[in-house]
């Protein structure tokens, strides 16, 4: 039986319900709903009485009073150097805004290229995309990280889920290929000071606000535990992100 998974772009995958490799459809879930999981992990707190409470990222944000990105590590922690090729994959996924835009994803202070790793830091990189300190190092992904409400492909190795990404020492896809395969990328999202989750935007080439594509690259199997996750099959999900139907 096929199962539709429609993103609120239009767009849409069909989904296999099993595959002759036992690969799965999964949802990573947001952080208000990481509560009570059987896993012993940081990126869990117990549940309380009070839900404006609940969420690791939440509480950075109120804490700071400033939105955050609402990202979580893939298994095992590794670090992805960015090389020419997969930063003119990564802008190529994402060309409904300019590159200076794009620039602004790898900064050392957002999310996914933390701690002098990314643009703008004390360090400088190579940015291949728009030209510039190309005699320096690439920037790299300092962790391999997600957002709530992705959706990745993956296959249940005993208590984990081996998740579908692009290997970065391996042929990689065109731009085109990449858009076509959703589970190789997400939509990121953050989480606002009102509590609010919310898409993480640039602003597009055609003035109006875009959806930002955060590619899976990984230097070897990533996994996560498949207690994390909410296996996709005949239920209904809001993932905030897109909508599943049975």
């Amino acid at each position: 039986m096929k199962q539709t998974l429609y993103f609120d772009d239009n767009s849409f995958m069909e989904l296999e319900e099993k595959s002759s490799n036992d690969y799965y459809y999964y949802r990573a879930p947001h952080d208000t709903e990481r509560i009570n999981f059987d896993v012993s992990d940081f990126r869990y707190i117990p549940n309380t009485d009070k839900p404006w409470n609940k969420g690791v990222v939440r509480k950075s944000v109120r804490d700071k009073g400033a939105a955050l990105p609402e990202v979580y590590r893939f298994l095992p922690h590794h670090a992805v150097v960015l090389t020419e090729p997969l930063q003119l994959l990564w802008y190529g996924i994402n060309t409904e805004i300019s590159k200076e835009k794009w620039r602004t994803l790898l900064g050392s202070a957002l999310a996914f290229t933390n701690n002098s790793s990314g643009f703008g830091g004390s360090t400088l990189h190579a940015d291949y995309v728009n030209q510039k300190n190309l005699d320096y190092k690439p920037p790299s992904f300092d962790f391999v990280r997600f957002t709530g409400g992705a959706i990745f492909k993956g296959k249940e190795i005993n208590d984990n889920v081996y998740i579908d990404y692009i290997n970065v020492f391996r042929s990689l896809p065109t731009a085109s290929q990449l858009l076509a395969n959703k589970q190789l990328w997400f939509y990121a999202t953050s989480i606002s000071p009102t509590g609010r989750i919310q898409y993480i935007m640039r602003l597009g080439l055609d003035g109006t606000l875009k959806r930002v594509r955060i590619p899976i690259y990984g230097t070897h199997d990533i996994y996560l535990p498949k207690a994390e996750l909410h296996k996709l099959n005949n239920e209904y999900y809001d993932a905030n992100i897109v909508v599943y139907k049975g």
